[in-house]
């Protein structure tokens, strides 16, 4: 079965999108389940993490919805980057990315299918 991974970064100034985390975890489990090889993955830059902040990732990585690093502050271009950090690992096959504020529809989960798809056909370029 192939690893999936839907990476996030969580960045820039003030609390702003760290409310969405919850949220976008739960949404998703019911659409990429765990048990189809699928990951959500989310970096997440040191100065966002608040008490609050910590205590809802933290309890949503111990329910296993989603797998966290934290990373030192940084340019803001670099930190957007960081959701790439799945791509380069062994054990990954494919990496979407995604924003924090677009919460996961069955529209994307259809368009990451066809994606696969076609990658396993030979029908994309897909870098090994």
């Amino acid at each position: 079965m192939n690893t999936k991974v839907v990476s996030l970064a969580l960045f820039g100034t003030g609390e702003g999108y760290a409310e969405y985390v919850s949220t976008f975890a739960l949404a998703h489990a019911n659409l990429f389940p765990k048990f189809e090889g699928w990951r959500l993955y989310l970096a997440v830059i040191d100065e966002k993490l608040t008490t609050s902040t910590k205590k809802i990732i933290g309890r949503l990585a111990s329910e296993g919805l989603l797998e966290f690093e934290v990373h030192p502050p940084a340019a803001l271009c670099k930190t957007m980057l960081l959701r790439m950090h799945p791509v380069f690992q062994p054990d990954t096959d494919f990496v979407f990315c995604r924003d924090l504020d677009a919460i996961p529809m069955p529209r994307d989960r259809a368009c990451c299918d066809a994606f696969i798809s076609a990658a396993e056909s030979k029908k994309v370029v897909v870098s090994t």
